[in-house]
């Protein structure tokens, strides 16, 4: 399959249409060194990629990233799981310019003009905010100038200009659009039996004889790896904090040292009440108007605004809590909406307000100007971040004391604990594979412990929560596990075993007796055989049958049959499924057509999106061999370390 289609949904999700959002809303992003975690080399600060001749530098990729990254919330941590796939896109978005201006198309300045006149943020309500706020707003906004920004914005259309030529043949077929309206609102009932293998293995008491008799017979399956015994010193976040103070001092240094991160920003603190309705559905804007101005009548009569949100209001977010928003700033709503919770005094009520989500009624609760909080307003936040930064500064030192006291001293392991305020561990001998089940995530302490020769002490590992030290006290070598060093597992094994060979016979049990039947009775059949049927309410294809999964990966055939007719055995979660059709609910022509608009623009849609995809996988195809496409790995993975060093 091409590389194209095996990114994950969430990036493609990210990438298809949404280029120009990511160019006209992009948040602040300072490109400072180390900000993806590691400082590059300055001399790797330059080509990430060439594509026929045309630079990526590894400021375009790490500006790309951040802004993907904001523009979806992903948390720091993760952006580098996303940079091959952002690289691919920049590429891809690289080839198709290229080859618009070989076909000669491009963009004119009347079609930049429309465009950008379509963008809120530049032409509220159609009027152009002016050139000098334009300008301050796209430098604060994405940190660059009125010429680069606009010319990323024409480079957006033009890659939008590729696309609708590229895809201009696509069509849907009345078949495919019958068959997608089909699959997706056709409906079965089904009575069915599910012969639960964890359900017959709870009815299942091995006597000991019978598991000593499993053993034998299946002894070879009973090899025990090297196991490793070990005593660990953890010592804990939490319980280093609880011993430490924050001084009055401290804390004055903290809040002198970072005032900016108490900065807060204008905000409002606003309540709504939405009536939903967009700008094309003219009849529900107007009836959401009338609605707005008696709601509106009502509060300046008195009504309670809390109460009224409650009943009315088609935000599902706010109107549980009254229309409460909470606190909003500048640049988080659109501009319609922001100009009066700005504007509007604190107390008041606003006139209704059209925006591209509908009508909403507004109240300001309160008002504050941009400010620097006080010291006394965020002694309790500095006073936690303070212990924070010293308990993370002073367990690993800690760790590392301790480590060198057991390497002095193993065999006083106990009270080398107790000096350093470690909780002491000793869990059952451990396979390299195993977890240590009173530690997480510690990975790196467990590969730690398999290297180590006996009697010797591990360096300090990070583990969730703190530190730990590991000294290495005996080496079982691998083995012949003895039954009674592997009863429990034995026991699970036979269990599971006859539990299977239950299912199997109680399946067959079950067709035999619909096999008799001269009218399918699925129930019935059942009955003869001791097991129960349930019954499912109306299940689509995905919709999953309770506790299972969905139908149609159950059976795919489920809906084509009749009803009455019976389908199975399957096999879900190791068990089996037999299931008879009750009723099969057929959606109407009317539905069809209220539906088919819709159908036709998704699948339309899905296939411009391969279609497009192909065109530019094509492109890259012909470029690499070709030998124009490079990719300097080596900035790559300074600029992104965990960046997978395959193509």
């Amino acid at each position: 399959m091409l590389k194209i289609f095996r990114r994950k949904d969430l990036v493609m999700r990210i990438f298809v249409g949404s280029f120009l959002t990511l160019v006209s809303v992009a948040m602040v992003i300072t490109l400072i060194p180390g900000i993806l975690g590691t400082d590059v080399d300055p001399a790797l600060r330059t080509v990430v990629a060439e594509v026929n001749g045309e630079e990526i530098t590894s400021m375009d990729l790490q500006q790309r990233v951040l802004q993907v990254g904001r523009a979806n919330r992903f948390p720091q941590e993760m952006l580098y799981m996303y940079t091959e796939q952002i690289l691919d896109e920049m590429i891809a978005e690289k080839l198709t310019m290229q080859e618009a201006r070989r076909l000669g198309v491009s963009v004119t300045k009347k079609e930049l003009a429309d465009r950008l006149r379509k963008d809120q943020n530049i032409f509220p309500q159609g009027k152009f905010v002016g050139q000098q706020q334009y300008e301050e707003m796209i430098l604060s906004n994405t940190g660059l100038s009125i010429d680069q920004f606009e010319q990323r914005y024409q480079d957006a259309i033009l890659v939008d200009k590729m696309r609708m030529l590229v895809t201009d043949a696509v069509a849907v077929t009345p078949e495919e659009i019958r068959e997608t309206f089909l699959e997706d609102n056709e409906r079965i009932v089904m009575d069915y039996v599910y012969v639960d293998p964890t359900e017959l293995g709870k009815q299942i008491r091995p006597a000991e004889e019978a598991l000593k008799a499993f053993y034998d017979k299946n002894v070879s399956r009973y090899q025990l790896p090297e196991r490793r015994l070990a005593k660990i010193l953890f010592i804990e976040n939490q319980k280093v904090r609880e011993g430490m103070t924050v001084t009055d001092a401290e804390v004055k240094k903290y809040y002198d040292d970072n005032k900016d991160s108490f900065r807060i920003e204008e905000r409002a603190l606003v309540s709504h009440i939405l009536l939903r309705a967009t700008d094309k559905e003219t009849e529900k804007i107007e009836q959401a108007k009338k609605k707005a101005a008696d709601l509106l009548a009502k509060l300046k009569g008195g009504a309670d605004f809390a109460t009224l949100a409650r009943e009315n209001s088609e935000d599902p977010g706010s109107a549980a809590k009254g229309g409460d928003l909470g606190w909003i700033q500048r640049g988080q709503t659109v501009p319609e909406f922001e100009r009066s919770a700005f504007t509007l005094a604190p107390g008041s009520l606003s006139e209704p307000v059209q925006t591209t989500y509908g009508i909403h009624i507004l109240k300001v609760i309160t008002h504050e100007q941009a400010h620097v909080q006080q010291l006394d307003e965020v002694k309790s936040q500095i006073e936690n971040n303070v212990l924070e930064n010293k308990t993370f500064a002073e367990v690993p030192k800690l760790a590392e004391q301790a480590s060198a006291a057991l390497r002095k001293s193993p065999d006083q392991y106990a009270s080398i604990a107790t000096q350093f305020h470690a909780t002491l561990l000793e869990p059952a001998a451990l396979s390299q594979d195993a977890v240590i089940p009173e530690l997480q995530d510690a990975q790196g302490l467990q590969r730690e412990i398999f290297v180590l020769e006996k009697g010797q002490v591990s360096l300090p590992m990070t583990v969730s929560g703190g530190h730990a030290v590991a000294l290495l006290s005996d080496i079982i070598p691998a083995h012949q596990g003895e039954f009674t060093e592997v009863r429990d597992t034995v026991r699970t094994d036979s269990i599971n075993e006859e539990a299977q060979n239950l299912v199997t016979a109680k399946t067959a049990d079950l067709i035999r007796a619909i096999e008799k039947q001269t009218t399918k009775d699925l129930k019935a059949a059942a009955r003869s055989t001791g097991l129960s049927v349930k019954t499912t309410a109306e299940l689509a294809r995905t919709a999953p049958v309770p506790s299972l999964v969905a139908v149609r990966e159950i059976d795919p055939n489920a809906f084509n049959l009749q009803v009455k007719e019976i389908g199975g055995p399957a096999t879900v979660r190791d068990g089996r499924f037999v299931y008879q059709i009750v009723n099969h609910i057929s959606p109407t022509d009317a539905d069809f057509e209220n539906q088919k608009k819709a159908i036709v623009e998704r699948l339309a849609g899905q296939k411009r999106r391969v279609a497009f995809a192909i065109f530019q996988n094509s492109l890259r195809k012909n470029l690499s061999d070709s030998g124009d496409l490079e990719i300097h790995r080596d900035v790559m993975s300074q600029l992104f370390p965990s960046t997978s060093a395959t193509p």
